[in-house]
């Protein structure tokens, strides 16, 4: 099944890697930053880094979408203890993985040393938690999984780019929306890029290239924003930065 992505002609020129050659590249030490940026960047980006990595393909497809719910406790704790930045705190959420027909229970913790520590178990698509979903996040982290209610949701498109030369996976994110009580937001002006990188890895020709583009590191999560988004009555002096960045790049973007 060849590709659908909008971005066709450009994700073809990238030499393919297939999800099991990925596997290998562990990054066990590694370095995590993330890139916001307009989406009409996303064409030269991928122009210029073309010879530099292998990108991900499953079934002839290249660009592939993605659905996740979010769990939190019914005060939203996992999100204000991003907002009051926490050192050790985490965020838990079933993935849907749809070029894969895949679905994963996720927790992802970050820790104290600035660590990112990502563990997941198969589940079915669209499937509630259970007891077994409990027990498994209550072996993972200090909660009582049976408290947690679905907060949001999201889904967005995503290419992965790769190199072991440079020891570092890239994915670049677009077409995203929010979900939550039958409100949506759409963000289709931005694409967020996540540069994961071995701490002893060479120069990276994407960070260059984004510095080139004038697009710099900023932290972002799509799970916050979300809910600061769809909740403005929220507490959310951490993200208003963010907000506000949004906002120029929405206006840019509609005013060109």
């Amino acid at each position: 099944m060849a590709s659908n992505s909008i971005y066709k002609e450009l994700v073809n020129k990238f030499h393919p890697i297939q999800l099991d050659e990925i596997n290998q590249l562990k990054l066990l030490k590694r370095i995590d930053k993330k890139y916001v940026m307009p989406v009409n960047k996303i064409e030269e980006l991928l122009e210029r880094v073309k010879n530099d990595y292998r990108i991900m393909e499953i079934n002839g497809d290249r660009d592939f979408g993605y659905h996740t719910n979010y769990y939190d406790t019914p005060e939203l704790s996992f999100y204000i203890n991003h907002q009051n930045q926490r050192a050790n705190r985490f965020k838990v959420r079933t993935r849907d993985y749809i070029v894969s027909n895949s679905s994963f229970l996720e927790v992802k913790r970050k820790t104290n040393k600035r660590q990112t520590i990502k563990t997941r178990m198969p589940i079915n698509a669209c499937e509630s938690l259970n007891k077994e979903h409990y027990d498994y996040l209550n072996s993972v982290v200090d909660l009582n999984g049976s408290e947690l209610v679905k907060s949001s949701e999201n889904s967005f498109r995503r290419i992965t780019l790769v190199s072991f030369e440079t020891l570092e996976r890239i994915t670049l994110d677009y077409d995203l929306k929010f979900y939550r009580n039958g409100k949506v937001i759409e963000m289709p002006f931005i694409s967020i890029v996540e540069v994961k990188r071995d701490k002893a890895g060479k120069k990276s020709p994407i960070v260059n290239t984004l510095k080139s583009l004038n697009v710099h590191a900023r932290g972002f999560s799509k799970y916050c924003m979300g809910l600061a988004l769809l909740i403005p009555k929220l507490k959310q002096n951490s993200f208003k930065k963010n907000k506000l960045y949004l906002k120029k790049l929405e206006y840019a973007t509609t005013a060109n």
